[in-house]
Protein backbone atom coordinates (compact mmCIF):
# COMPACT_ATOMS: atom_id res chain seq x y z
CA UNK A 1 0.00 0.00 0.00
CA UNK A 2 1.32 3.54 -1.00
CA UNK A 3 2.17 5.57 1.56
CA UNK A 4 0.11 8.88 2.29
CA UNK A 5 1.61 12.18 1.91
CA UNK A 6 1.81 12.38 5.77
CA UNK A 7 3.36 9.26 6.34
CA UNK A 8 6.11 10.28 3.35
CA UNK A 9 6.64 13.08 5.31
CA UNK A 10 6.91 12.14 8.41
CA UNK A 11 9.91 9.38 7.41
CA UNK A 12 12.70 11.77 7.37
CA UNK A 13 14.17 13.11 10.52
CA UNK A 14 13.84 16.96 8.50
CA UNK A 15 9.93 16.18 7.87
CA UNK A 16 9.11 15.14 11.19
CA UNK A 17 11.12 18.44 12.39
CA UNK A 18 9.04 20.67 10.09
CA UNK A 19 5.57 18.80 11.11
CA UNK A 20 6.79 19.52 14.79
CA UNK A 21 7.46 23.20 14.35
CA UNK A 22 3.66 23.63 12.03
CA UNK A 23 1.85 21.45 14.69
CA UNK A 24 3.26 23.85 17.41
CA UNK A 25 2.53 26.52 15.63
CA UNK A 26 -0.82 25.91 14.51
CA UNK A 27 -1.36 24.44 18.93
CA UNK A 28 0.10 28.02 19.84
CA UNK A 29 -1.92 30.06 17.74
CA UNK A 30 -5.07 28.39 18.50
CA UNK A 31 -4.55 28.49 21.98
CA UNK A 32 -4.12 32.22 21.78
CA UNK A 33 -7.04 32.76 19.67
CA UNK A 34 -9.13 31.00 22.38
CA UNK A 35 -8.01 32.58 25.25
CA UNK A 36 -8.75 36.24 23.17
CA UNK A 37 -12.68 34.64 22.65
CA UNK A 38 -13.04 33.97 25.85
CA UNK A 39 -11.79 37.56 27.35
CA UNK A 40 -13.72 38.57 24.14
CA UNK A 41 -10.97 40.47 22.65
CA UNK A 42 -10.58 41.53 19.12
CA UNK A 43 -7.15 41.77 17.17
CA UNK A 44 -6.99 45.38 16.95
CA UNK A 45 -7.70 45.30 21.01
CA UNK A 46 -4.60 42.88 21.74
CA UNK A 47 -2.42 44.70 19.08
CA UNK A 48 -3.18 47.84 21.66
CA UNK A 49 -1.99 45.48 24.51
CA UNK A 50 1.02 44.47 22.85
CA UNK A 51 1.67 48.10 21.71
CA UNK A 52 1.77 46.38 17.90
CA UNK A 53 0.14 47.03 15.03
CA UNK A 54 -3.07 44.78 13.79
CA UNK A 55 -1.34 44.19 11.07
CA UNK A 56 1.61 42.09 12.99
CA UNK A 57 -0.57 40.58 15.04
CA UNK A 58 -2.21 39.00 12.47
CA UNK A 59 0.11 37.85 10.86
CA UNK A 60 1.35 36.18 14.31
CA UNK A 61 -2.25 34.44 14.72
CA UNK A 62 -2.50 33.61 11.02
CA UNK A 63 1.47 32.08 11.12
CA UNK A 64 3.07 34.11 9.11
CA UNK A 65 6.07 34.94 11.11
CA UNK A 66 8.22 33.36 13.62
CA UNK A 67 6.71 33.61 17.41
CA UNK A 68 9.41 33.94 19.91
CA UNK A 69 8.74 32.74 23.33
CA UNK A 70 9.13 35.94 24.93
CA UNK A 71 6.39 36.90 22.40
CA UNK A 72 3.98 34.54 23.31
CA UNK A 73 4.79 35.14 27.08
CA UNK A 74 3.78 38.84 26.45
CA UNK A 75 0.77 37.83 25.07
CA UNK A 76 -0.41 35.07 27.70
CA UNK A 77 0.34 38.27 30.24
CA UNK A 78 -1.64 41.04 28.80
CA UNK A 79 -4.53 37.92 28.81
CA UNK A 80 -4.42 37.16 31.92
CA UNK A 81 -2.71 34.01 31.55
CA UNK A 82 0.36 31.63 32.00
CA UNK A 83 1.90 29.21 29.51
CA UNK A 84 2.70 25.92 30.81
CA UNK A 85 4.54 23.62 27.98
CA UNK A 86 4.94 19.68 28.68
CA UNK A 87 6.59 17.75 26.07
CA UNK A 88 5.86 14.19 25.44
CA UNK A 89 7.28 11.02 23.28
CA UNK A 90 7.11 11.62 19.35
CA UNK A 91 4.20 9.69 17.97
CA UNK A 92 5.87 9.29 15.08
CA UNK A 93 8.78 7.51 16.69
CA UNK A 94 7.10 6.05 19.49
CA UNK A 95 3.92 4.85 18.06
CA UNK A 96 3.01 2.66 21.03
CA UNK A 97 1.62 6.41 22.36
CA UNK A 98 -0.98 6.34 19.70
CA UNK A 99 -3.84 4.86 20.67
CA UNK A 100 -5.09 1.25 19.39
CA UNK A 101 -6.90 1.30 16.03
CA UNK A 102 -5.94 4.38 14.60
CA UNK A 103 -3.35 5.96 12.55
CA UNK A 104 -0.99 8.19 13.92
CA UNK A 105 -3.21 11.31 11.55
CA UNK A 106 -6.72 9.62 12.78
CA UNK A 107 -4.98 9.55 16.50
CA UNK A 108 -3.64 13.21 15.92
CA UNK A 109 -6.80 14.77 14.38
CA UNK A 110 -9.53 13.13 16.89
CA UNK A 111 -7.91 14.12 19.95
CA UNK A 112 -7.37 17.79 18.97
CA UNK A 113 -11.26 18.02 18.30
CA UNK A 114 -11.68 16.29 21.65
CA UNK A 115 -9.82 18.73 23.82
CA UNK A 116 -6.90 20.01 22.61
CA UNK A 117 -6.21 21.96 25.28
CA UNK A 118 -6.95 21.53 29.53
CA UNK A 119 -7.18 24.86 31.40
CA UNK A 120 -7.51 25.25 35.24
CA UNK A 121 -7.35 28.30 37.13
CA UNK A 122 -5.74 30.41 34.25
CA UNK A 123 -2.68 28.49 33.79
CA UNK A 124 -2.85 27.11 29.99
CA UNK A 125 -1.46 23.40 29.74
CA UNK A 126 -0.56 22.47 26.62
CA UNK A 127 -0.47 19.11 25.67
CA UNK A 128 0.71 17.72 21.92
CA UNK A 129 -2.87 16.58 20.64
CA UNK A 130 -1.77 13.73 19.01
CA UNK A 131 -0.23 12.01 22.49
CA UNK A 132 -2.35 14.15 24.96
CA UNK A 133 -2.73 11.44 28.12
Amino acid sequence: MAKTMYEEFASTPEGRRLLNREALTIEITELICQMMQEKRISRKQLAELLGKSKGRVSQMLNGECNLTLRTVADICTVLEKRLAVKCRPDPLLHPESVRSGKTLMQDWVEQAQQQPWRCDSGVRSVAYSGVAS
